[in-house]
């Protein structure tokens, strides 16, 4: 077992938002033109769905966040956006919940950890079958030391 895994998903999806706000923003701003030169004909209705789609595009980017889940020796770390959170899966006190068929786009693990908020990672934030695999391996070693680091190596 790999004592160090890392996925991340890409950042893509902003990329494509992004352009997208700006193709719809000048093509806003030509029909806006265009109807106050030549009123009627529908081109009004067009760029109030332009500005509509507009306002979708920025819902969607301020929602969109790339995430980086890491499992260094069986501490997991979840990033996405401003957020981040840890959970140790050898503690005995945390709880995995992990999805039946990982091939589902649906499928998701929850992480319920002993003094913060649950954990959930998505089928699109790791790849389901071999996070798994690596969870319930961590599990079954439980962490027998006291340190807070979980660092063993004598200094």
């Amino acid at each position: 077992m790999p004592s160090f895994v890392e996925y991340s998903t890409s950042p893509a999806p902003g990329y494509v938002l992004a352009v997208g706000f700006f193709v719809v923003a000048l093509a806003t701003v030509f029909v806006v033109f265009g109807a106050l030169e030549h009123p009627g004909g529908g081109r009004w209705l067009l760029a109030i769905l332009l500005i509509l789609a507009m306002i979708a595009i920025v819902w969607g980017l301020q929602n969109f966040a790339a995430s980086v889940v890491t499992i260094r020796d069986g501490k997991l770390h979840v990033e996405r956006g401003d957020h981040s959170g840890e959970a140790d899966l050898r503690n005995p006190d945390t709880e995995v919940e992990l999805g039946k068929n990982p091939k589902s786009p649906l499928w998701k693990a929850v992480v319920h950890r002993p003094d913060a908020d649950a954990l959930v990672l998505r089928a699109s934030m790791v790849k389901p079958a071999q996070f798994a695999e690596i969870v319930r391996h961590h599990r079954a070693h439980p962490r027998v030391d006291s340190s807070e680091d979980g660092d063993d190596s004598a200094t």
